[in-house]
């Protein structure tokens, strides 16, 4: 048995639904208990008001509904149950919201890429049609020189066949002139038979006469035209000797080139040759565990002294180190209390007066080394600057 109780001002109203309940169940055959517990399964139901006033019924024994007359009231669980299956979906949902987005966040990123290979592409097409038209250019270029030399070639092929034609044009002259001069001379023989047959025929000489030296002054006016071609030939002659002296002196040219080209290799050659042999002469086998690591670097550049020795110019040792190419060996010991510092002396020269003068980097001081006595000496001042010199030269005078 369920004990309820109501609020007082709600209490009435209680009385007064509770007695409509039951007018409607009696009323209302088919709602029985035994339907009611068909469909619901209900052992007691109690009607109540809400805080806000509105009818509420608490029913026990049944997790589903409660049908009146055919109107379902939808308890409490049943509402939990439909918010839970809601809240489900819900969540469903957003995991299906965050799988697209994901899957979105992935077209995104591959459609980026697929710009980025177009872009690629785009750029490399651009290159490899800058470089056809390149090639283009070029086999454009290449095909003009080459017309052009065809159109020399051509230009003088017509030159010498113009030549060979003058050539024939002056020999057909000068066998004219030979053949005119035969007529002459016949001619002229001619006239003195007449002369000396007959004076009548003094007048037909005479016109005979003004003939020849008419055709005289049409054979000189032929000769000054030869002479003119013969003019013209041997200027053409002239040219083309002096652009074929021009092609045999780029020839010329040419084989010095070569030659001068040949020399200078074999020359590089033999070079490489002795300089591989002099360093296979002064390679020597040093012993570098007597060498402790603070010494190593100590020196920059060496020279050969007279007494065929090299001299190591101390960089940041504070030795000078002696190598006999003979011996092959090496001695840091001989020539000591170099004063300490880095990047002290870079290179030296051997003077006329057999001693080494090393150049100054750092060092304020040059240094001096006496090959003979294997003594240096520091007297010899330079100005306090940093990074003054490196390497030096002996001039002709000595200097």
């Amino acid at each position: 048995m369920i004990v309820t109780t109501f609020p007082a001002p709600a209490l009435f109203a209680a009385i007064v639904v509770t007695v409509m309940v039951l007018i409607l169940c009696s009323q209302h055959p088919r709602w029985t208990e035994a339907e009611t517990t068909e469909k619901n399964e209900v052992e007691s139901a109690v009607i109540y008001t809400d805080e806000n006033g509105a009818f509420r019924i608490n029913t026990t024994g049944s997790s589903r509904g409660l049908v009146v007359d055919g109107l379902k009231v939808v308890t409490e669980r049943e509402l939990d149950e439909q918010q839970s299956s809601i809240a489900s979906l819900l969540s469903t949902t957003s995991s299906q919201q965050s799988m697209i987005d994901t899957q979105g966040d992935s077209i995104s990123s591959l459609r980026s890429s697929t710009s980025s290979l177009e872009v690629t592409i785009d750029s490399q097409s651009g290159s490899i049609i800058s470089l056809l038209s390149t090639t283009f250019t070029q086999d454009s270029t290449i095909a003009s020189q080459k017309s052009s030399i065809a159109s020399i070639l051509t230009v003088t092929s017509s030159q010498e066949s113009t030549i060979d034609t003058q050539s024939d044009s002056i020999t057909s002259l000068l066998s004219m002139t030979a053949a005119q001069g035969s007529s002459i001379s016949a001619q002229s023989n001619a006239i003195a038979y007449l002369l000396s047959s007959s004076s009548s025929q003094a007048s037909t000489i005479t016109t005979q006469s003004n003939a020849i030296v008419s055709l005289l002054s049409v054979t000189s006016a032929q000769q000054s035209m030869v002479n003119t071609q013969s003019s013209s030939v041997e200027s053409l002659r002239s040219i083309t000797s002096t652009q074929q002296s021009t092609i045999n002196s780029q020839q010329t040219t040419l084989d010095t080139q070569s030659t001068v080209i040949d020399a200078l290799q074999s020359a590089l050659k033999e070079l490489r040759e002795t300089s591989l042999d002099i360093r296979d002469e002064l390679c020597i086998d040093v012993d570098y565990s007597s060498i402790t690591v603070s010494a190593l670097g100590s020196w920059y550049g060496g020279v050969l002294a007279t007494n065929g020795l090299i001299y190591a110019i101390p960089w940041s040792g504070t030795t000078v180190a002696i190598i006999d190419p003979a011996a092959k060996t090496i001695d840091t010991t001989t020539i000591a209390g170099i004063p300490t510092g880095d990047k002290k002396w870079s290179g030296g020269v051997l003077a006329n007066d057999g001693k080494i003068y090393c150049i100054p980097r750092i060092s304020d001081k040059v240094l001096i080394i006496d090959p003979s006595s294997n003594t240096v000496d520091l007297s010899m001042s330079v100005p306090s600057t940093d990074f003054k010199w490196s390497g030096g030269v002996l001039g002709d005078d000595g200097k």
